[in-house]
Parts: structure tokens; C-alpha cells; sequence
């Protein structure tokens, strides 16, 4: 998770795609998109676990140069996405597509709030991750772009206080990642 002015929050918010590629454009100029090193170590990154991580810390991910949460639209108990999430996804697929953030590579991560155990919340967030993953591929998006993971209830973006603080915390966040 990135902190500071890096992290854009769109949660729930109606917004441009505009205001996601200003979000998450990385200035970087000639390079053409090539995510297999991305991949590549996504990959590492989970080999051998063999018990879910407890902390933010302990998840497998990658470290994205900014970030922007961009849906809380995730019922209780479910990786489904709702109409109004699948709206703001059409604008998430436009903003990939454009010039700006085309050449890039992508970290879909998926979250929850903290009802239910810390193994069912790892378990979903990964779900939510690949289902945001999927219909950003329906849309046209280059799945090789998009890395998936699941960081449970482990990062609540605010504390889980009532049910309005849970709903924000059931989202995904995408972090544009470094290039290599």
C-alpha cells in the first residue's frame, strides 16, 4: 500500500478518467509495456507461503509507485460486482487504455472489512482482486498488464467503526508499479 500524496482515494466517488490517469500516470517516456519481470516476481513473492499473512507487511505484493482506491461496491461476504462497480470499472478500463498510462503495469488489490476470519477475508480480497481483473479484461485491457492479490482486512484504508467505515474498506486499489 502506498501512503502519503502518492495514494489518490476515488472510493465510491464518481470520477473521470481523467482524474484516474492523473492519479496514476508514472512519467515515464519510450518504454513499450513489458510486465513479465512484474510477474515474475509477483510470482517469487508467493512461493513457499504456507500460512496466510496477519499483516499488511506479510501479503505478497509488489510495491506500486502511486496507488488510487477506486470501488467500495463489494457486498458482505461477496466478490461480485455490483452495477454501480462495473460503471466505475468502465471508466478504470478507459483511463488503462489511454496514451498515458497504456505503457504501464498494474497491481490489482483487493480488500475487505474486518467481519469474518482473517483466512475467509485473505480468500475473498483475492477473489475481489481477480473478479476486478477479469472485467477489466472484458473491457479490453491487457490482462498481462494486471497483477492480482488480496490483502484481506490487513489494510483498512479507515477504522472499521460501523458499517459506513466497512463498506469503504471493501474495495480494490490499483497501484501503478515501477517500470523495470
Amino acid at each position: 500500500v502506498v501512503a502519503g500524496d502518492k495514494s489518490t482515494d476515488l472510493t465510491g466517488k464518481d470520477f473521470s478518467a481523467d482524474e484516474l490517469v492523473s492519479a496514476l500516470a508514472i512519467p515515464v517516456r519510450g518504454l513499450g509495456v513489458d510486465c513479465s519481470a512484474q510477474q515474475q516476481e509477483l510470482e517469487q513473492l508467493t512461493r513457499g507461503i504456507d500460512s496466510l499473512p496477519t499483516t499488511a507487511e506479510e501479503v505478497p505484493a509488489l510495491q506500486p509507485m502511486k496507488s488510487a482506491s477506486v470501488t467500495a461496491t463489494f457486498d458482505i461476504n461477496s466478490d461480485r460486482l455490483t452495477p454501480a462497480a462495473k460503471q466505475r470499472l468502465q471508466v478504470v478500463a478507459s483511463a488503462l487504455e489511454s496514451k498515458e498510462l497504456k505503457n504501464q503495469c498494474f497491481q490489482v488489490a483487493g480488500h475487505t472489512c474486518d467481519l469474518g476470519d482473517n483466512g475467509y477475508n485473505m480468500e475473498l480480497s483475492m477473489k475481489r482482486a481477480a473478479a476486478v481483473k477479469e472485467y477489466l479484461v472484458s473491457l479490453g485491457v491487457d490482462s498481462n498488464r494486471l497483477m492480482t492479490t488480496g490483502f484481506g482486512e490487513t489494510s483498512p484504508m479507515v477504522p472499521n467503526a460501523g458499517e459506513a467505515e466497512r463498506r469503504k474498506n471493501r474495495r480494490v486499489d490499483l497501484g501503478a508499479l515501477p517500470p523495470r
